[in-house]
């Protein structure tokens, strides 16, 4: 956990690159590299470490071999009692096309959180969850979808694609949204995204 400068609220970043939002819904990054998908947990090796001791920010690195991500996590405040986490995301590795894709989920370390709706607004810059922001990016993505329980994500990831819809909504409470974007990587270059999530306050913390 990493505190706001005011040490109300939490950021909980996972170790296998899970990122904590607004009303207990959690995001991870996905790679495709041309033939293969890549997920956290099931593909690579994992570290995460403090920047520097006592200092509020969080590193994580995710090692596939072919390639490497490095996240550097923090929390800011903005005006009117908003935290926002931010992330800072770098991908370097062997030349070559790449789909990063951001894929949120329901997630909350005591129990499942339902997500019954989930979309991308308009030009395909944000996803929403339930009615309400739940993260932003700083490049626009080329892909874009939103997924029931009947759909996963994962299955139009797997071949590089995602399909066009904006809304979904699920009854059962696992609708999700994913973001897919196009990572060019050379020899010289880090292919890098800022990713910014609103937070909820003191979500997740137990009761002194």
């Amino acid at each position: 956990m990493v505190g706001s400068v005011q040490g109300v609220n939490e950021a909980v970043i996972d170790p296998a690159m899970l990122f904590m939002v607004r009303k207990n819904v959690a995001f991870e990054v996905w790679i495709y590299d041309g033939s293969r998908l890549y997920m956290p947990g099931l593909h690579g090796s994992f570290r995460q470490y403090l920047e520097r001791p006592g200092y509020p920010i969080i590193i994580n690195e995710w090692d596939l071999g072919l390639m490497r991500v490095v996240t550097r996590s923090t929390v800011a405040s903005r005006s009117g009692g908003v935290d926002v986490l931010i992330i800072d995301l770098g991908i370097t590795g062997l030349p070559g096309n790449y789909i990063i894709y951001l894929v949120t989920r329901p997630y909350n370390v005591d129990h499942m959180v339902e997500v019954r709706s989930a979309g991308v607004e308009g030009d395909g810059w944000f996803i929403t969850i339930n009615g309400e922001l739940a993260l932003t990016t700083d490049k626009e993505p080329t892909q874009f979808g939103s997924y029931d329980a009947n759909k996963d994500a994962s299955e139009d990831a797997a071949l590089g694609r995602l399909n066009s819809e904006l809304y979904t909504n699920d009854e059962l409470g696992w609708a999700h949204a994913a973001l897919g974007f196009n990572a060019i990587i050379n020899e010289s270059n880090e292919w890098r995204l800022r990713v910014k999530a609103p937070m909820d306050p003191l979500r997740n913390t137990p009761t002194q």
